[in-house]
């Protein structure tokens, strides 16, 4: 999608990209809506805001942390075209492609972080792979090259799939 947004913006501007994008998105979105079907359904009505639910400690302090993991795992994801030219040197199309990268790298993490959350259960992989990309923000720091960031790229992408798809909660069996 990065690549392709950027040749499109290239040749018919920046807001019918936008636009074509934005359908092309919704379309498919309302394809998947029109497919979909639960899995269960619940047994009784449940409401759709509870506020018992949102004051209990655990579940707050949960999402407070998710809150704070998303927002600083999505920070190279925001930055790193802009890194690769302003530090690397890179040209325009090189720096749109690392975007490309960590979405290639995304396709792998996301077919084997699943299969670990189910074998080990959703938080025990979570967890370890936040540390992971935490850790890798601050290799990101080091890097100095291209070759280095296009590697950087891959791996991000590969561990940031599993906050973008792993299952939290277990399906009943």
């Amino acid at each position: 999608m990065p690549i392709a947004f950027r040749r499109i913006t290239t040749s018919i501007g920046y807001g019918w990209a936008n636009r074509i994008f934005g359908l092309t998105i919704l379309t498919v979105l309302l394809i998947a809506v029109a497919i979909m079907k639960p899995r269960t359904l619940p047994s009784n009505r449940r409401k759709l805001f509870d506020l018992k639910a949102i004051m209990e400690p655990a579940y707050l302090l949960f999402c407070l942390g998710l809150f704070a993991v998303w927002t600083g795992m999505y920070l190279p994801f925001f930055y790193i075209p802009l890194y690769a030219r302003s530090v690397l040197h890179v040209s325009e199309d090189l720096a749109s492609y690392m975007l490309a990268f960590m979405g290639a790298g995304s396709v792998f993490g996301q077919i084997l972080t699943n299969v670990l959350a189910d074998k080990f259960g959703a938080v025990q992989s979570f967890l370890p792979v936040t540390f992971i990309l935490g850790f890798l923000a601050f290799v990101w720091i080091g890097i100095k090259d291209t070759s280095g960031t296009i590697v950087f790229c891959v791996l991000y992408g590969f561990f940031s799939a599993n906050m973008l798809t792993i299952k939290l909660i277990k399906p009943p069996a």
